[in-house]
């Protein structure tokens, strides 16, 4: 071969070949350079993500606390008490410093979570975040705290500024959303039900941890909608189900790419925080158009998609309308007769504190399963009731509940507030009078409003169904999910007790329109002069805030935690229920009492 000489034919074909060979070179080399500087910058964000996680071991003995992030441990810092508190704003300082006195005279009493606004940037930004106990040395009388900022959570203390009327964006009540549908002319938008499921059951044996997991990885996804130029919504009902709605998508494929970097933020969100063993995840997604304006298809096959999703160990599915259900009916019956296996399920009790009366109403009973598509009790019960086994799986919840109530209630007095479904109605009677227990149980069940919305078509049956079973002597609680009553007010009057639920309060202290309708809540309900008991309370601060709002019996995680068994409520926080009810009233009238 001879150099440079184009005349001959293996110097031009060595030629050509190199000619060919640089700029495919070339574009392996920039590949590489972009992609490791992609790996790069994603693993920068982790190392971000990583540092809202900081850990302080304080000494209060004397006077030290060191602290450092999770992500950097060899860069620990020293402080005194005094640096420590100046973290924090300064309306939560008081706060965390009895909650440093509780710990160090008693920690088997102390919260092991409280809330608090972090000050970052010399107190230029402000964060919401979640303290939490890690572990107290009695000997040394050190504490060691996890600090974990939750940067899409509007902070306790935030200044709410007026800002134009724009279209309501981030989390929105349900009737909300379905003006929002229905004002919507064009095809365009999809829906998505991201929804958390466990894969290992021990991770229930903490309801605490389970609120702290779910709460936190919300938090990766509540910033899609953070947004007012995307005009994005979110209904959060307080469960393992997040609802995202997006009305300006117009393709699938926009629809797809949503999907995948919500996927993407919660795996990040689980890997960062050592989740991945126990909790996973399933995002559900339908077109709008194939449903047009009709809220209620929509959010159904979206979470028939998530099941489905799981079901097919995917992260997303997406649904098209066709003949062919996504599940067929049969894997339904699979799920529901899995959960009515011996120790299938979690029968939990938590208590209900009337604290004007200062005693203890009763107790909430709640039903939790692990790797299950099911997501609620009422969704259990939807699926049992569609392939016939509604009365079978009533049934057995009842005789797993009602005899252990019986056995362990320390007061004759105290009520057993039991979930049940409206698709239940025509056996309950029936069921009930089969288990011989219920006669020494003050028997409550409890009503979902928007169930009997959406299935009881016919009033006068609704009607005599309810005054039949106040005539068998049992007592009968609705659960209310929105500020508007969506009954007629006859059917109310059957009701001994109204409750409202976490989707009508979970959000109270981040949204002053949420706190507006739990008034107007209160308000419509007065009229029928019945107790009205607030449930799923998140905090002190919410709880002070709903007994401000004359709502005088509360249940929630922060005052008794979900137990197997019928576990008292301890006296510290009792007193302080009291105290709560008892600054109110000597300041001013409480509804009911005017």
């Amino acid at each position: 071969m001879r150099w440079f000489d184009f005349l001959d034919p293996t110097f031009l074909t060595f030629f050509i070949i190199v000619i060919i060979a640089i700029p495919f070179l070339l574009f392996i080399i920039i590949t590489f350079a972009i992609s490791t500087r992609i790996d790069k910058r994603y693993a920068d964000r982790l190392r971000a993500e990583a540092t809202t996680l900081r850990i302080y071991i304080i000494d209060p003995k004397n006077n030290s606390v060191i602290y450092f992030n999770r992500s950097n441990l060899k860069n620990k810092k020293q402080a005194d008490m005094n640096s420590f508190y100046a973290h924090f704003h300064e309306n939560d300082v008081d706060k965390i410093k009895a909650w440093i006195i509780a710990i160090c005279t008693d920690v088997n009493t102390a919260e092991k979570y409280i809330e608090a606004d972090v000050l970052l940037d010399f107190g230029r930004n402000m964060y919401f975040s979640l303290l939490k106990l890690i572990k107290y040395d009695p000997k040394e009388g050190i504490i060691h705290l996890e600090s974990f900022i939750l940067k899409y959570i509007t902070p306790n203390n935030a200044t709410h500024r007026k800002h134009p009327k724009l279209t309501h964006t981030g989390v929105v009540k349900r009737s909300t959303m379905e003006g929002l549908i229905m004002k919507e002319k064009s095809l365009k938008g999809f829906t998505f039900a991201i929804r958390f499921y466990y894969v290992r059951q021990k991770i229930l044996a903490n309801d605490k941890i389970e609120r702290y997991m779910i709460m936190t990885l919300k938090n990766s996804i509540y910033p899609f909608a953070s947004s007012p130029r995307l005009a994005r919504q979110i209904i959060d009902d307080g469960g393992n189900e997040i609802l995202l709605f997006d009305l300006s998508v117009a393709t699938r494929d926009e629809a797809m790419i949503l999907a995948t970097s919500i996927a993407h933020s919660i795996k990040k969100c689980i890997g960062v925080n050592g989740f991945a063993e126990s909790i996973n995840f399933s995002i559900g997604v339908v077109e709008n158009a194939q449903y047009y304006q009709d809220i209620d298809s929509m959010i159904i096959k979206a979470q028939e998609a998530c099941m489905a999703a799981q079901h097919n160990g995917q992260e997303i599915v997406l649904y098209q309308k066709q003949a062919t259900p996504l599940v067929e009916i049969d894997r339904y019956r699979d799920e529901v007769e899995r959960l009515m296996r011996p120790n299938a399920m979690r029968y939990l009790y938590r208590p209900i504190f009337d604290v004007s009366k200062m005693q203890t109403l009763g107790y909430f009973e709640y039903i939790k399963a692990y790797d299950s598509p099911f997501a609620s009790f009422s969704e259990m019960s939807k699926y049992a009731a569609k392939v016939g086994l509604n009365k079978e799986f009533f049934a057995m919840v009842a005789r797993h509940v009602i005899p252990r109530f019986a056995s362990e209630k320390q007061d004759a007095n105290w009520r057993l507030f039991m979930q049940v479904s409206f698709q239940d109605i025509d056996h309950m009677i029936e069921v009930l009078a089969q288990i011989s227990e219920v006669k020494n149980v003050k028997l409550v069940l409890v009503f979902d409003e928007q169930e009997i919305n959406e299935n009881a078509s016919d009033l006068l049956p609704l009607n005599e169904s309810l005054k039949n079973l106040h005539a068998n002597h049992y007592e009968l609680a609705m659960l209310m999910k929105d500020k508007n009553l969506l009954l007629d007010p006859s059917v109310y009057t059957n009701f001994d007790y109204f409750v409202a639920g976490s989707m009508m309060i979970g959000e109270i202290k981040r949204n002053n329109r949420i706190r507006l309708s739990i008034h107007s809540l209160i308000e419509s309900l007065l009229k029928y002069h019945k107790p009205i008991i607030a449930t799923d309370l998140e905090g002190w601060q919410a709880i002070e805030l709903i007994i401000k709002s004359g709502i005088s019996i509360v249940s929630s995680e922060t005052i008794a935690s979900s137990n197997d068994m019928l576990l008292p409520l301890d006296k510290k926080k009792i007193e302080k229920l009291v105290a709560l009810d008892d600054n109110y009233r000597q300041g001013r009238w409480k509804y009911g009492q005017r």
